[in-house]
């Protein structure tokens, strides 16, 4: 048996484990014995924009990311590691780069990255297709209502759901598994992307650097990318242009 092949059994064990502490199901679990994933690398633009934090203690509050899933050594509050945008799971910048490099999957969760195979990427649109959307719950709270209401649409006319408060409607659609949970700290930082975008490079990534701990691969040059990064951060909330971040402190303090 091969030492990738050991060491992926080794990941899946600590993660059903995890997940049968905190109540979760583990029934989308396959042993890799049933059935051997071939995944091709993730996309040359995937790698490119994975944000670099400098970790803080409410990034390891989830006990699955206190430490590296790939290396098994233990994360600190203060070093650089990468978290995954999409599922928020967080490894060495170099052990999740070259763990990439070779598969598309998270090594805790096996959501898939956007790779450059054209045949896998229809495949793999077509399974996102059939998968609930991402959110965490900062988000979904958030979210305007109506936006909420389509997350279900088989049940957005029913008055028992339209009686509900938005922390209501969130926690429901948690219950019926109409989304999956990111479980990512709460941003601190609030702009819009006029706002973002009116700054120079240099005065960006000094926001990004020194004030929230966000960092990016040196290939990383232009504005955009530079804001792509710091938006799947999810250390920065997307304001809608025209709102007031004095007012949204007010509305939401601490």
């Amino acid at each position: 048996m091969s030492d990738e092949l050991l060491l992926e059994q080794a990941l899946l064990a600590s993660y059903v484990q995890y997940m049968e502490q905190s109540g979760s199901s583990t029934e989308y679990v396959q042993p890799r014995e049933a059935k051997l994933e071939v995944t091709p690398p993730a996309s040359i633009d995937t790698l490119k924009k994975l944000p670099i934090l400098e970790l803080r203690a409410e990034d390891l509050k989830d006990p699955v990311n206190r430490e590296c899933c790939v290396c098994l050594d233990n994360h600190e509050i203060g070093e650089k590691a990468v978290r995954l945008p999409y599922c928020g799971h967080v490894f060495h910048q170099e052990c999740i780069h070259d763990w990439l490099q070779r598969k598309c999957t998270c090594a805790v969760c096996r959501f898939e990255y956007p790779t450059d195979d054209v045949e896998f990427e229809q495949q793999r649109e077509e399974r996102m297709k059939c998968s609930s959307p991402r959110f965490s719950r900062h988000q979904l709270v958030r979210m305007p209502f109506p936006q909420l209401l389509e997350l279900i649409p088989d049940e957005r006319d029913d008055a028992d759901i339209q009686e509900m408060s938005q922390v209501e409607l969130v926690e429901h659609l948690i219950e019926i598994g109409a989304v999956d949970l990111i479980n990512i700290p709460e941003p601190t930082m609030q702009y819009s992307m006029t706002e973002l975008r009116k700054m120079s490079v240099f005065q960006l990534r000094k926001l990004m650097n020194k004030e929230a701990g966000v960092y990016f691969e040196k290939e990383v040059t232009k504005k955009e990318e530079m804001i792509s990064v710091f938006i799947q951060s999810g250390r920065l909330h997307i304001l809608e242009d025209g709102t007031s971040k004095a007012l949204q402190s007010q509305e939401d303090p601490g």
